[in-house]
């Protein structure tokens, strides 16, 4: 009996004399995984023995597939057969799913139950590999879920609409995905809704670090009141003293319109909503730095969205702003700002993890001061802040800490929703590396930012 074209199994490809349990496996730790494909009717060694009757074994494995894993696969599936050494073998190709962790329905999203390819075998998935499937999924599903909110209203949405001449009724909001199948609002309505409550926090300082504190400012409601607020907030910092030519006045900006305004978009657009930890944009006397928790999307680099190649977080919450205009297209946001300072001696800086993303934009007016000052002023060094050793869980308690807040740990525990023991160790790390300081002794010990 003569052999596969593919002599051996690898990574990508699973040989099966019969569908069985073992197919199911696979099928599973492929959509988990990567792109594989998987042959019933040759054996592990290769040898070809071909499916008897495939008219029968098609609809039957078609209907295991479906019946028996869940999240449904069968969209990244493709059943077919093929002549292989004049025999008749099923061919099924297996494309990496969007909403892992898939696993067989009987034995449910544990470690029975959740497989991944390593090398040629399909095994069992770890319970922090399981975890990082769900939260990547989350992330990325987090916009079609149902709202725990229903009682929504939208009078800064529709305001938008009609000004963009867009309808905004039942018809349009079960096209944009506010609405689901159900009649239910999703958490996309509720992100557009007035009731909206995750907040920006803007915190505002008179020197490059954060130790002058000025004003803090928090803009919650629909994201569209936010981002009118914030951006007229942004724009009157950045207003310089007018001067005329002739009898036209001419207004100057320390930061170029357009980067301005592509941070905000970037900011409200690819945060992470599935967390209810608001964003923060700190204003220095030299710079604007725009913080969000929830970093990176997977597959996602540094390079890649430098280059505008886009990997949007909420993808039906771009797609709305796209059509009203606030965006023009996906993945110009970067290389928009990036083209505003080419001419400028100093650049926006980027830093992104898969806990964060930071985009800071100099201030060109005080760079402009610096080059030509006959004097040198001595500054305080800007903190470097060791993003990489920080976990979620550390960048989420420094986030709360922000402006001149302090807060105990109790407070903490509350605000986070996490454990008095990570909080503590977050809180011991966080001073080690004098991002946060403790202030007062016994119970009257609060925490804030160094």
């Amino acid at each position: 009996m003569q052999k596969f074209k593919h002599s051996l199994e690898n990574e990508q490809i699973e040989f099966k004399r019969e569908f069985n349990q073992g197919a199911l496996k696979a099928v599973v730790a492929f959509a988990n995984s990567l792109d594989g494909t998987l042959y019933i009717g040759v054996n592990d060694d290769a040898t070809v023995w071909g499916v008897k009757d495939v008219r029968e074994a098609l609809p039957q494995i078609t209907n295991s597939l479906r019946d028996n894993i869940e999240p449904d696969v069968m969209r990244f599936v493709h059943v077919k057969t093929v002549e292989v050494q004049h025999k008749q073998v099923i061919e099924i190709t297996v494309q990496k799913g969007t909403e892992p962790p898939y696993h067989l329905k009987a034995k449910g999203p544990t470690t029975k139950g959740v497989y991944v390819r390593q090398g040629a075998s399909s095994v069992n998935a770890s319970t922090s590999a399981i975890l990082s499937m769900i939260n990547k999924s989350k992330a990325d599903s987090f916009e079609d879920k149902v709202s725990i909110n229903q009682e929504l209203t939208f009078i800064k949405a529709k305001e938008i609409f009609r000004l963009k001449s867009l309808p905004f009724n039942k018809n349009s909001m079960v096209t944009l995905g506010l609405l689901n199948d159900d009649g239910l609002y999703t958490n996309l309505a509720f992100i557009l809704s007035d009731q909206f409550d995750v907040p920006v926090k803007v915190s505002r300082h008179s020197d490059v670090t954060k130790t002058a504190f000025l004003d803090r400012e928090e803009y919650s409601g629909s994201i569209f009141e936010q981002e009118y607020d914030i951006y007229h907030y942004l724009e009157m910092l950045s207003i310089m003293p007018s001067e005329f030519e002739g009898l036209d006045r001419i207004e100057y900006f320390s930061y170029p319109k357009s980067a301005l305004r592509e941070a905000l978009m970037n900011l409200l657009v690819h945060r992470d909503y599935s967390k209810s930890t608001p964003s923060i944009i700190y204003v220095h006397a030299d710079r604007i730095e725009f913080v969000s928790i929830g970093g990176l999307i997977s597959n996602a680099s540094y390079e890649m969205i430098k280059r505008g190649i886009s990997f949007p977080r909420n993808k039906k919450l771009s797609n709305i702003f796209y059509r009203l205009g606030f965006v023009e297209a996906y993945g110009t946001g970067i290389p928009r700002i990036m083209e505003a300072y080419k001419d400028s001696p100093v650049q926006p800086e980027i830093f992104a993890d898969e806990s964060a993303f930071r985009l800071t934009l100099p201030d060109l007016e005080y760079a402009k001061n610096a080059i030509h000052s006959d004097k040198k002023q001595e500054q305080k060094a800007i903190p470097v802040i060791p993003y990489g050793a920080m976990s979620r869980e550390d960048w989420l308690i420094y986030a709360v800490l922000n402006g001149n807040i302090s807060l105990s740990k109790k407070e903490l525990v509350t605000i986070t929703e996490l454990s008095d023991d990570i909080v503590r160790r977050s809180l011991e790390k966080l001073m080690l590396l004098k991002l946060v300081e403790k202030v007062g002794a016994g119970p009257k010990t609060m925490y804030r930012q160094a």
